[in-house]
């Protein structure tokens, strides 16, 4: 199992990872097309709508893939949507979990995938996970608080 999670986080930081930096710099980047006459709000907020989707998708995935017996579970992609949903209440993005943690031609269903289960892993790494999050959103209150400063200034 050790294996193919070191290939998951390979895969992962080479194709998919979102760090901060990246995030913060899509997300302010529309500041410099910023034009109050021709400002297309729908467009922008759509756009930065799913930067921060994205960003909060890299983030529950570098959480998991960072946990110390990871290695113990067969994560498919339904174990991965229950755990996230359980922690942060949210289930992430389908296409990089499926990519990531998917096996084609797959039949047998995961032994780690019932709610018991995905219960007591969840609650064993809860704390963790909360500091994490709460990490995540604030770095996504102070890129947005940024991002106000920015085009109220303009």
């Amino acid at each position: 199992m050790t294996d193919r999670i070191d290939k998951v986080r390979t895969r992962y930081f080479n194709e998919f990872a979102y760090p901060q930096k990246s995030f913060r710099a899509e997300y302010l980047a529309e500041i410099s097309n910023f034009d109050i006459a021709n400002w297309d709000a729908p467009k922008r907020a759509a756009r930065l709508s799913a930067a921060v989707k994205n960003y909060k998708t890299s983030e529950m995935l570098v959480f998991l893939l960072s946990l110390p017996d990871i290695e113990e579970i067969d994560l498919t992609p339904t174990v991965v949507k229950k755990l996230f949903k359980n922690w942060f209440n949210r289930t992430g993005s389908q296409k990089g979990i499926v990519a990531l943690f998917g096996v084609k031609g797959r039949i047998k269903k995961s032994e780690n995938s019932s709610e018991q289960f995905i219960i007591k892993y969840a609650d064993k790494h809860r704390r963790s996970a909360d500091r994490h999050w709460q990490k995540c959103l604030n770095s996504i209150d102070i890129i947005k608080k940024e991002y106000r400063s920015a085009v109220d200034s303009k």
